[in-house]
């Protein structure tokens, strides 16, 4: 791996250190569909990321970022060339298990360590803001930011959507948000309608 994504790494570990104590105390209760659905996410970002590294022509010169959040994977950065991000999209495509794929790949430069680091900080705010609303569930909402665009990954309710648009657009730093959510719809029983 590049030294400078594992400088990338560190310092997003140490910025999101605040957050994910915040989430670990709220979510002691064992869930196994979510354990269940981290292990299946991070097992498909793994397919991808050995898939691209395998080939020295497919990542050099690229930062390329996977986040994957219930199966639906976002492939984000920077590509070298239209062919480069084509193969990276190809790669991402045979990987199974896989309900969607969302390409937002752009052609240029890979971004500098300090547009990393200002990215990474930009998505421990937009964490944290979305971590103080009772009404929202953090672990159904997965936040990463790439050169300022603020990506956002989920299943809620449309209200809990908007609320989370709305804290990302308020961020300080934030150029754009771009949204990739499932909605889900609840009904009340008969019991909770009437209290």
């Amino acid at each position: 791996m590049k030294p400078r994504i594992w400088i990338v790494c560190l310092f997003t570990l140490y910025l999101q250190g605040c957050t994910g104590m915040a989430v670990t105390g709220a979510g002691l209760a064992y869930d196994h569909y979510r354990v269940e659905r981290g292990i299946n996410d991070r097992y498909i970002a793994v397919q991808i990321e050995s898939a691209i590294y395998s080939l020295p022509e497919t990542y050099e010169n690229s930062n390329i970022s996977i986040a994957t959040f219930d199966s639906m994977v976002l492939l984000s950065g920077q590509a070298k060339t239209k062919e480069q991000r084509a193969q990276i999209i190809q790669i991402a495509k045979t990987v199974p298990n896989i309900k969607r794929l969302y390409n937002f790949i752009t052609i240029g430069e890979p971004t500098s360590i300090a547009t990393d680091i200002n990215d990474a900080w930009i998505t421990t705010k937009v964490k944290s803001s979305i971590i103080s609303k009772r009404t929202l569930d953090a672990s159904n909402i997965k936040v990463v930011t790439v050169d300022n665009v603020v990506y956002l990954l989920g299943k809620l309710e449309r209200d809990q959507a908007d609320l989370t648009i709305d804290l990302a657009r308020q961020t300080n730093g934030v150029k754009q948000v771009v949204t990739m959510f499932e909605y889900i719809h609840t009904t009340l029983s008969p019991i909770q309608r009437t209290v």
